[in-house]
């Protein structure tokens, strides 16, 4: 018994004597199995979370990737539809600046053409004047 302001108490109550190395012990060995198992579910709780996160991020990003991939899809269709279509890969301003050239082209051959029509015909004149 220990005298602790006027009251005895026991050091060890189940036994009535001093408490020793061994018996220390073993009482304070259940607290550390706790200890330890409180831990080590804290652990595994926090290895839930943390995978549990990892897939949610995980899903996230494939279902970005997929969004990207279908508009990369629908890009590339364009694509081949203008080559296709249009006989080559030209832009717009190129097909626009080819037209009014294939148009100054043709006005430029028509007074080639009338200026040989006139000219054969002087020719014919000519000829039909010396015979």
């Amino acid at each position: 018994p220990v005298q602790t302001g006027g009251h005895e108490r026991l050091d060890n109550p189940s036994q009535g004597r001093p408490l020793n190395h061994s018996t220390k012990k073993a009482m304070t060995t259940p607290k550390n199995e706790y200890d330890a198992k409180m831990k080590n579910l804290a652990e595994r709780v926090s290895a839930l979370e943390s995978s549990a996160s990892f897939a949610a991020s995980r899903d996230a990003v494939r279902e970005v990737q997929v969004e990207m991939l279908e508009k990369l899809r629908v890009i590339k269709e364009a694509m081949e539809k203008e080559a296709g279509g249009g006989g080559g890969s030209a832009s717009s301003k190129e097909m626009e600046r080819l037209k009014k050239e294939n148009e100054q082209l043709k006005k430029e051959k028509a007074k080639q053409v009338y200026r040989i029509e006139h000219l054969c015909r002087s020719v014919r004149e000519l000829q039909g004047k010396l015979e």
